[in-house]
């Protein structure tokens, strides 16, 4: 367990930084890449190109009229966006580890809700992966953070080590219970 001012300091940090960081690439984006063009990396590894996408991930929901994806895109993401944010912040007994996991969907999911406030419901991608044919969709640092936050916390419910004991504490929240401890 961490104490609640290091765990918000953590959360604020990561907050204004990522979610800065990401707005500051998309606004770069949409300033210096041409739609239609591709930039490309280390051997094709990495491209840039310009992208509006209406959807979620992979363009989900993309064919959906606007105000079913204005409910489900930008009200019903901030409502969850907001009680994550209010979990991190006044959970007690939250550990280290799924802080900075859940901290990093938090920051992707405020970076895209931004985009569609601001940019008429459509997010800004601008980034693709990968070799060959065998690609990702475009994307955003935005949908890295959700992408590696979901992964960390994935690997920490699998492979906690409250998980491998007969504790009664969740795999989120550290054990401060000493007698469980005991092996």
């Amino acid at each position: 367990m961490i104490n609640s001012w290091k765990r918000i300091t953590i959360i604020m940090f990561l907050l204004i930084g990522y979610v800065g960081l990401d707005q500051f690439t998309k606004y770069l984006a949409k300033k210096m890449l041409v739609p239609g063009s591709v930039i490309r990396f280390l051997a094709d590894t990495i491209r840039l190109q310009y992208a509006e996408n209406k959807g979620i991930y992979l363009s989900l929901g993309s064919a959906l009229p606007d105000e079913i994806r204005f409910w489900l895109f930008t009200v019903a993401v901030s409502v969850l966006l907001s009680f994550l944010f209010l979990f991190l912040i006044f959970s007690k007994q939250l550990s280290f580890f799924p802080t900075i996991a859940l901290t990093l969907i938090l920051c992707g999911g405020i970076g895209n809700l931004i985009d569609r406030i601001f940019h008429q419901g459509v997010v800004i991608d601008m980034i693709n992966f990968g070799i060959g044919n065998l690609r990702t969709g475009i994307l955003n640092l935005a949908d890295l953070a959700i992408t590696f936050g979901s992964g960390l916390m994935i690997y920490y419910v699998l492979f906690n080590d409250n998980l491998n004991n007969s504790s009664t504490s969740t795999p989120l929240m550290k054990n401060t219970d000493s007698s469980s401890n005991e092996r």
